[in-house]
């Protein structure tokens, strides 16, 4: 499954693999909201990851394709990244036995 990053109509953007669609309907898996925050001293803001809907336990969300405004790749870093929070590998930073 291809990672996407959707701009919605509610102006959040949202990082996710796409794991079914229809001609009405998408479903997500695992959909995180990205939030943009600016930092002081840096052009640029800091990109934050949070739950696209806080308190569920649901790995996937059906949205209706009419509330997306715009689809497109990720960056490879936000990919990364997104891909690093969902991974089921955990790198150890010390060997064992070491």
């Amino acid at each position: 499954m291809a990672v996407q990053l959707f701009k919605i109509l509610t102006g959040e953007f949202v990082i996710s693999e796409v794991s079914k669609e229809s001609e009405t309907e998408i479903t997500l898996k695992n959909p995180t909201l990205i939030l943009l925050q600016q930092v002081p001293g840096n052009d640029q803001p800091q990109a934050y990851f949070a739950p696209f809907i806080p308190f569920s336990e649901a790995e996937k969300v059906t949205l209706k394709v009419s509330s997306i405004v715009a689809v497109t790749a990720p960056d490879e870093q936000l990919e990364k990244q997104y891909n690093k929070m969902y991974s089921p590998i955990v790198i150890a930073n010390v060997l064992p036995g070491a």
